[in-house]
């Protein structure tokens, strides 16, 4: 699957939208440490591959065709720990906004999982201030005005296992 994306993500222009880019997005989704890495490729790949992707779903000319996907693929977002480059699926939100988007958005709200209530107000919160981008230091200071730690769902273990996790794949890569 990834030589059917190869060549086309991160190349400017648009790039449009493939049926494989929300097939990894959501495989990433559901399995975020068990991520496909070709052999050679530098632990950090894998991540670079998925900024480029959501870069490339915010700059694309159509979205509709798969916006229903899209929106489910956001909400399974909010309802999951924060993984890496997530922060561009805020970006994506802002080409989704929507009665959908928003309804699924207020339903986690009230969500019992660690986090998913903060990630899904700060999503309504994008998606209400449209003409402020939904930068890293927009995070910080949304997250500071609200009395919380700016990395909500991350424990010593969550870093322990992240850590180990880039050490396999490093070794895998030397061997």
């Amino acid at each position: 699957m990834l030589r059917a994306l190869d060549g086309h993500v991160g190349y400017g222009g648009d790039p449009g939208v493939t049926e494989e880019q929300i097939t990894w997005l959501r495989w990433e989704n559901e399995h975020p440490t068990a991520v496909y890495l070709p052999p050679g490729l530098p632990p950090y790949a894998v991540w670079n591959l998925k900024q480029n992707l959501l870069r490339d779903l915010c700059r694309a000319s159509v979205l509709a065709p798969f916006e229903g996907e899209l929106v489910e693929l956001l909400l399974g977002v909010v309802h999951r720990r924060h993984e890496e480059y997530d922060r561009y699926y805020s970006r994506l939100a802002l080409r989704l906004d929507g009665p959908r988007l928003r309804a699924g958005l207020t339903a986690a709200l009230d969500a019992q999982e660690a986090g998913t209530g903060v990630r899904a107000a700060w999503l309504l919160d994008v998606l209400d201030h449209p003409d402020v981008p939904p930068t890293h230091a927009r995070w910080r200071a949304w997250t500071a005005a609200h009395g919380l730690p700016h990395r909500l769902d991350r424990s010593a273990h969550d870093e322990d296992e992240r850590d180990r996790l880039h050490a396999r794949r490093r070794a895998a890569m030397r061997a």
